[in-house]
């Protein structure tokens, strides 16, 4: 039970205690008293009755305003409380000028005046208590249900089956499930499947070899069941693969955002507007404008719609993308029935440190630029018309860093793409430092994503290489 609850119920009974005493005691006991004795009776009732009074009001109106502010809104707490000042304006206009005026003497006439309009505090307090108890006994009630009611719940949860494995020839992995209303969650890193893990959305090629551990979950993700897993060696011809060049879904940020439903949404997006420029990419990307499909805010409209909407431009960005995520989205429909002039890609941030909660240990730099680079003969393969102007990976962090060595050793062995597969590779990453080599975080908050003027220091760094591949 909330502190200020129990004060609260506390303090309004102790003075239901106490009315009922001097309702029925304290006030006809003043007509007994002798006329010369009365003054310093009447004074002594007055001075010891308040040290016990005015403290417990003050804490009955100070604890029922915070709870009213904080936490009480129940129609029987608010007619309680409605009570109080009832009480109050009854005590200063009419109690207190009737002791006022029985300080000069015993009047047996204000006596009983004062025994009659006592009432109002009394009924007024005992009701008071009444409604207090009855909004604790509320609260018990609304526990107990949700008590019963979670317990009927995990009663009735029922942990689904794992999911059935079966494998081809080629290294094809199939998952299913018999069981309406699960969700096959899987994983390739060696870590059992939980609630962030891999939706299984297509049969997943792991003719490079691996090991695959899948689970079943409900649909709210909170009951698992227990483990299906596979290990294949690559099949003949195939060579195994560092996990930055195998095909993956990912769903690091469920539920704040739905990957497939993204990929579902972006992907009919583009193939519905037709971009000539379009923008691959993780959560840098995906931050800056166009099309908003989720929760996450876009920092860089203004630019985007100043540089790139009347380019009729498209966005494919994904937060928490890994060079991976990107090739499964391509292999899966991002970009069918399109053909873009320029394709505008920045992807591997995610790739050069432990990113997320099922990633153990990091990618060398060779593997993630070999993600990179499978990528771009991906892009070549769907969209032969489309020239690709390859962006090195931004530097994070506020200063020069492990993980920012590593983007420089990418960023390296990428550089060497320009010129072929219909690729021209741009390095502006000094663009977002300062002389000392310092992110600040007025063009990057967080030291990783673009605020709009980050946005717009990139939107002009590009700008001379993109009207050029644009023939403008």
């Amino acid at each position: 039970m909330n502190t200020f609850f129990t004060l609260h119920l506390a303090a309004t009974w102790m003075l239901v205690g106490l009315i009922w005493m001097v309702q029925l005691v304290v006030y006809p006991q003043f007509l007994g008293i002798q006329e010369a004795d009365f003054p310093a009776y009447h004074f002594r009732h007055c001075f010891r009755i308040g040290l016990i009074v005015v403290p417990l009001m003050l804490l009955e109106a100070g604890t029922g305003a915070w709870l009213l502010c904080h936490s009480e809104g129940s129609a029987v707490f608010l007619l309680g409380a409605g009570l109080i000042p009832v009480i109050w304006l009854s005590t200063a206009l009419v109690q207190a000028p009737i002791h006022t005026r029985l300080k000069s003497g015993q009047d047996s006439r204000l006596v009983r005046r004062l025994i009659l309009t006592n009432w109002i505090r009394t009924l007024a307090w005992t009701i008071r208590g009444l409604l207090v108890s009855l909004t604790l006994m509320n609260h018990h009630l609304l526990l107990s249900l949700f008590t019963v009611g979670s317990l009927l719940q995990a009663q009735t949860t029922v942990v689904p089956a794992p999911p059935a494995i079966r494998t081809s020839a080629d290294g094809t992995v199939t998952l299913s499930s018999s069981e309406p209303g699960t969700v096959i969650l899987y994983t390739l890193d060696d870590t059992p499947p939980v609630a962030k893990s891999n939706p299984y959305l297509a049969p997943i090629d792991l003719g490079s070899g691996g090991h695959l551990m899948a689970a079943s979950f409900t649909t709210d993700r909170r009951a698992v069941s227990s483990i299906a897993e596979v290990t294949l060696d690559p099949v003949a011809g195939r060579e195994p693969l560092p996990s930055t060049r195998v095909p993956v879904t990912q769903d690091r940020s469920w539920p704040q955002y739905d990957w497939e439903k993204r990929h579902e949404l972006t992907s009919a997006a583009v193939k519905r507007a037709k971009p000539q420029i379009l923008f691959i990419g993780d959560s840098i990307t995906h931050f800056f404008g166009g099309e908003q499909f989720d929760s996450y805010a876009l920092r860089g409209t203004n630019t985007w719609d100043e540089f790139y909407a009347p380019r009729n431009a498209g966005n494919l960005g994904f937060g928490w993308d890994k060079t991976e995520n990107v090739l499964w989205r391509l292999q899966h429909g991002a970009v069918d029935g399109i053909s873009p002039k320029l394709i505008v890609m920045m992807i591997g941030t995610n790739n050069t440190g432990n990113m997320g909660p099922n990633h153990k240990g990091t990618c060398s730099a060779a593997d993630i630029a070999g993600g990179i680079e499978a990528i771009v003969l991906e892009l070549e393969n769907r969209l032969p018309a489309s020239k690709i102007l390859l962006l090195g990976i931004f530097p994070r962090g506020e200063k020069p860093n492990p993980q920012r060595e590593k983007i420089a050793q990418v960023n390296q062995i990428i550089a060497k793409l320009d010129g072929s597969h219909h690729v021209t590779f741009l390095d502006i990453g000094p663009k977002f430092l300062t002389p000392d080599g310092r992110i600040t975080k007025d063009i990057m908050p967080d030291y990783l994503h673009p605020n709009e003027k980050g946005y717009r220091i990139w939107a002009e760094a590009i700008e001379p290489t993109v009207k050029r591949l644009m023939g403008e």
